[in-house]
């Protein structure tokens, strides 16, 4: 395999994955993954930039950039500033952690207060608490 993967090579790929009932994101995404895993794109140079690679295979270079962050947030790619994106060596080693979802619990906030419904904060020293009843008695 040389060191560069020439543009036949990416449309052979591409064309393994059309007609699956996949998007446009997902082939271009399935067939760097699978490229990835059987270990076909070398970990010390980069894949096709977002220009090039939409050129080859013939789709909007949006497309490109769309299914290239799906794979860094995935963790199968790293983007490198100005150099370009590049197979990341922890996935071949299977130590990459999935992503993190983030979960917001109804009703708890950072700072540790509830929350109401409005999402204003809730304080224990509101005027139902300070008097004990529902409704704050004027001093």
């Amino acid at each position: 395999m040389s060191s560069k993967m020439s543009g036949t090579m990416w449309n052979q790929f591409f064309q393994r994955w059309a007609g699956n009932g996949l998007s446009l994101q997902g082939q271009i995404r399935q067939m760097l993954v699978s490229a990835i895993l059987d270990g076909q794109l070398p970990l010390e140079l980069p894949i096709p930039s977002s220009r090039e690679m939409a050129a080859q295979l013939d789709v909007a270079r949006n497309t490109v950039v769309i299914a290239y962050q799906q794979l860094v947030d995935e963790g199968y790619l790293v983007s490198r500033e100005r150099k370009g994106y590049f197979v990341n060596p922890n996935i071949l080693a299977g130590r990459v952690a999935p992503p993190r979802r983030r979960r917001r619990r109804w009703g708890i906030r950072r700072s540790g207060r509830a929350a109401s419904a409005s999402g204003r904060r809730c304080s224990a020293t509101s005027a139902s608490a300070r008097t004990g009843s529902a409704f704050p008695i004027p001093s």
